[in-house]
């Protein structure tokens, strides 16, 4: 029978990319970012007399205003989402239905085994039957 897990040796080596590309995008951004407020490219010094008011009718500040809340939505929103679903609460929720499975087999008397599966409950699980 085949396995159902695929190739498992490419397996760290996907893994080990998906982290390289995900820390050469962190890097981008915080590189980014700082180039943006902090390297001296743009000015952000009030003019003589400007105000806020000034402001709000300037095209270019409403330009400032969506790029600031595009790397707020890149870095919060997305990165920190799926990051925190992927390894935090992801992992949670399986612990948790593992455990509440295994209270209620413990209670009924069952005894399980994630990897006893015999082939004719996996056809009729996956519903390939003979």
């Amino acid at each position: 029978m085949m396995s159902h897990r695929g190739n498992a040796d490419t397996a760290p080596n996907v893994r080990s990319l998906r982290l390289l590309v995900g820390l050469a995008v962190l890097v981008a951004a915080v590189l980014g970012i700082y180039v943006f407020f902090w390297s001296g490219v743009f000015r952000f010094q009030p003019e003589e007399g400007e105000t806020f008011w000034h402001l709000l009718h300037q095209k270019g500040h409403w330009y400032l205003e969506i790029f600031i809340s595009g790397v707020e939505t890149i870095l919060f929103d997305i990165l920190i989402g799926l990051i925190g679903w992927r390894y935090v609460l992801k992992p949670y929720i399986a612990k948790r239905q593992a455990h509440a499975v295994a209270q209620d087999h413990a209670l009924h008397g069952i005894e399980a085994h994630a990897n006893d599966v015999d082939e004719s409950d996996e056809q009729l699980v996956t519903g390939r039957g003979a």
